[in-house]
């Protein structure tokens, strides 16, 4: 009698496909951060959140949303809704950032706007140049601010009788989604995936309801755009892994492990031949950069540098010539 002691989730056929020269841009949550990480150690060229973890769908979009308008006013360096909107000061005296996370914190208007600007600008840049967007939704709960109207990312721990709380159904998600998707470049791909932290918070049987609803409407958004696809790693983990030892201590993140299981999945079905064989360059590269000498000095380390950086910069070449 054969065993099977796990339930393998098959992946989809080579949906993108990843060289060396395809800048990807990851927006979403936390998982984001653990999974694009990962494959920029494996060589993926990739910004990550440079406004911060984005949580729900619709500041996902509203941020994506801003940038492109930004990218199609060639005149302009405008970032869509005015600073006037998006800062404000806090109970505690720090001004904050509607838009994005508590790194954009500062004590006064005018290092908020500048550091505001400066992330916002990044992400303008990274826009420009990705051929893939990997978005990583986590929930369909939002927060309104109640004085402005804005949907915002971050509360900033203010207080709660200064939002409100909305939780949206599909056909928001979907149409809110389907106006940016008509608005993006015609060859950029999206990638959704969605998150598997659990939002104890809600309750359990509510946070199966949202991330439900999350993934009905990538389902409905992959179906009208054949620019969109999904990537499993929500089902990965709790079909594939189901098991609390890969979890983070808190029982709701995935652990270490997991992440870096996804992230192998993910570029077994998007990594070209040559992307390939430039991430086991770079990952030479990782572990050469990683060495600390005990004598700097030496003719031996000396050598070791100089051919450390002589791979660097090859790499380098690789990634910035030509498809």
């Amino acid at each position: 009698m054969q065993f099977h002691f796990r339930t393998p989730v098959s992946l989809p056929k080579p949906f993108v496909e990843l060289s060396p020269q395809t800048h990807c841009l990851f927006l979403g949550s936390c998982f984001a951060d653990e999974v694009g990480q990962r494959l920029k150690r494996l060589g993926v060229s990739a910004t990550i959140n440079p406004v911060g973890t984005l949580y729900n769908m619709e500041s996902i979009r509203l941020t994506v949303s801003r940038w492109n308008a930004a990218l199609r006013d060639t005149h302009s360096d405008d970032v869509g809704e005015p600073l006037s909107q998006m800062l404000y000061q806090g109970t505690e005296g720090l001004w904050h950032n509607h838009l994005q996370d508590s790194s954009s914190d500062a004590k006064s208007l005018e290092a908020c706007s500048t550091i505001s600007l400066q992330r916002d600008q990044e992400g303008i840049e990274a826009l420009r140049k990705a051929r893939v967007l990997c978005v990583t939704l986590g929930t369909n709960h939002l927060y309104r601010h109640r004085a402005t109207g804005m949907v915002v990312t971050n509360c900033h721990k203010q207080p709660q009788s200064a939002f409100d709380e909305e939780v949206w159904n599909v056909a928001q998600i979907v149409d809110s989604w389907q106006k940016l998707l008509d608005e993006l470049p015609a060859e950029l791909q999206i990638v959704f995936t969605v998150s598997p932290y659990r939002y104890a918070k809600y309750g359990m049987h509510e946070s199966q309801l949202s991330k439900a609803t999350l993934l009905l409407a990538v389902a409905e958004l992959c179906q009208r755009d054949a620019r969109c696809f999904y990537f499993p790693a929500y089902e990965i983990v709790l079909d594939e892994l189901r098991d609390y030892r890969f979890y983070a201590a808190d029982m709701l993140h995935v652990s270490p492990v997991a992440a870096d299981y996804i992230a192998e999945q993910f570029a077994a079905c998007t990594f070209t031949q040559a992307m390939r064989d430039f991430s086991s360059d770079w990952k030479k590269l990782e572990r050469r950069l990683a060495h600390r000498p005990k004598d700097a000095t030496s003719a031996t380390w000396q050598q070791f540098a100089a051919e450390t950086e002589e791979l660097r910069q090859e790499l380098l070449r690789r990634r910035a010539s030509s498809d």
